[in-house]
Formats: C-alpha cells, structure tokens, sequence
C-alpha cells in the first residue's frame, strides 16, 4: 500500500487525482497544510500497525502557503499562536540557517525523507509539482470565499470526496484527510487563522466517524481560533463507501 503526503491546497487537486488513477485502491491519501510528514506520526503509525504502510510518497509544489508562513514564522515576520508554538515544521526546523523559502523548502523536504525513513523503514520518495508549469500559479481565490473540508483518509480522490459530501465548491475548498483526526487540528487552526478559510466542513461516513467529527467539532468550537469560522458535520453520501 502506498501512502501519499500532499499538500491542501485545492491546485493540487488535479495532481493528486492522477496519483488515484495511477495507484487506485493501493494509494491512501493523507492531507495537511505543506505535506508535513512529521504532522502525520501517529497516522502513519496506524497503518504501519494495520500492515497498510509499505512505500510513502511525499508531493511538495512551489507557492506553498504553510512553507511561507513556516519561512516567516522562522524569521519572525509572523507570531505563531502558543498553540501552534510546536507545529512540526516550525519547531524541528528552528535555527535553520537559509536565504529564501526555495532553500527552506529543500531543507523541510530533505529532514522529512530522513526522519520518514529512520521512523518507518519503507521507501520514501519525494514528487514536486511547480505551479506555474501547470499553468496554475497564484490561482486562489478570495479569502472571504475559502473553505476547509476535513475528512478520514481514504483511496478516493479529493474530487469524489468533495461530491460525496456536496454543497462544497471544488476550487474554492482546502481539504485535510488523516487516518487519525488528531494530527490535523493544527492543520485547522493555519487554515482558519493563516490561510483565511471562513468555514469548515468535517464529513463523517457513519455513526462511528458522526461521533468523532461531533468530538472534534467540540475542540474547534472552543478553540480561540474559529471565532470568525463556522463548523458543521455533514454526512457522506452513500456513493464513496465503496472507496474506503
């Protein structure tokens, strides 16, 4: 089974698709803000521990928002929130010394292959997709209308899981997916606080993931941050069962 890291941002939806298309059902996604592997532990182990972790693949592309505020967090052009304090990338790479954030993010890549490899024992291989050979550079829309949809990481592909929870424009929505929800509530913190999503949608396959995303809606909702968010748990449609 091949793990993929890959970033949130809704340009890498068509990248991340032919990934689906190319591996199918031996692909499982898992989503953060900047494909951070570090931010990912306890996902990762879940699988390893399920038998399901036997190569991982990281995708890094160019304009990276959370390597840009990791790059001004570094140089403190940004404040990070106490709660964001030990956000993997910022406090692993603290100290580092670089000259742009293209040096940063070779080095972020660099440390999270070695660190994959040490913690896993599988094969680890980096794919970069440059935003403006895709003819999709600086393609964002406005904040007041980005969204985040937070989902358990599956084989579908961010398209399917989009039309299985409906009402959620493609374009416009950031999408986490983890296999243990924990490991992305920083990930909803950056893209409420830093990347300036105003609503967030947790979709939830069944009773059992209906009770986890009610659980992390509590968090959310008391949770400083989402002051200015809304948060809603909506259901999967029937059609993306299949995919799981």
């Amino acid at each position: 089974m091949v793990t993929e890291i890959i970033c949130i941002d809704p340009r890498m939806r068509g990248y991340q698709e032919g990934q689906v298309q190319t591996y199918g059902e031996a692909l499982i996604v898992l989503k953060n803000a900047g494909a951070n592997a570090w931010g990912f532990e306890r996902s990762l182990q879940a699988l390893k521990d399920d038998g399901l972790l036997d190569e991982i693949v990281v995708v890094q592309h160019t304009e990276c928002a959370a390597v840009g505020l990791i790059y001004r967090a570094l140089k403190g052009e940004v404040k990070l929130s106490e709660s964001l304090s030990g956000w993997p990338p910022f406090a692993r790479l603290k100290g580092l010394q670089f000259s742009g954030e293209q040096q940063l993010q070779a080095a972020y890549t660099k440390a999270q292959v070695e660190w994959l490899e040490e913690k896993f024992g599988v094969k680890v291989t980096v794919k970069a997709a440059d935003m403006k050979k895709l003819g999709l550079s600086g393609a964002h829309y406005p904040q007041a209308e980005r969204e985040l949809l937070v989902a358990h990481a599956t084989h579908a592909s961010t398209s399917e899981i989009i039309a299985a929870v409906g009402n959620v424009h493609p374009e416009k929505t950031y999408v986490a997916t983890a296999r243990v929800l924990e490991d992305i509530i920083p990930d909803i913190e950056i893209a409420v606080t830093h990347i300036g999503t105003n609503k967030v949608t947790l979709a939830a396959n069944g009773d059992a993931e209906n009770a986890e995303m009610q659980s992390l809606k509590g968090r959310i909702d008391s949770s400083l941050f989402v002051k200015d968010a809304t948060t809603a748990v909506v259901p999967i449609r029937e059609k993306s069962k299949s995919r799981r």
